[in-house]
């Protein structure tokens, strides 16, 4: 039998005036902080901007995390990359 995954549960966040979704983890909102502390306003819309306009934004932190902003039916998802 096949193991059953548990869903991660998703938190919401508003920044620089858009919804953000996000795996309620510890490393998903360290991508999370880093959007919204170490970049400006300006910068953080590139990344929105760029998933609304072709699906997926990718981006990585001061420590070498990979993460992928997702837009999917008018919704934004932030989600761990390798």
């Amino acid at each position: 039998m096949a193991e059953d995954k548990v869903p991660v549960p998703q938190k919401r966040i508003f920044l620089d005036g858009f919804y953000l979704n996000y795996p309620a983890t510890d490393i998903a909102y360290r991508g999370v902080k880093y959007l919204r502390d170490d970049l400006s306003g300006d910068e953080t819309k590139v990344f929105f901007n760029q998933a609304r306009v072709k699906g997926a934004a990718d981006f990585e932190d001061e420590h070498e995390r990979n993460y992928r902003i997702i837009y999917k039916s008018g919704i934004y998802s932030l989600e761990l990359r390798s």
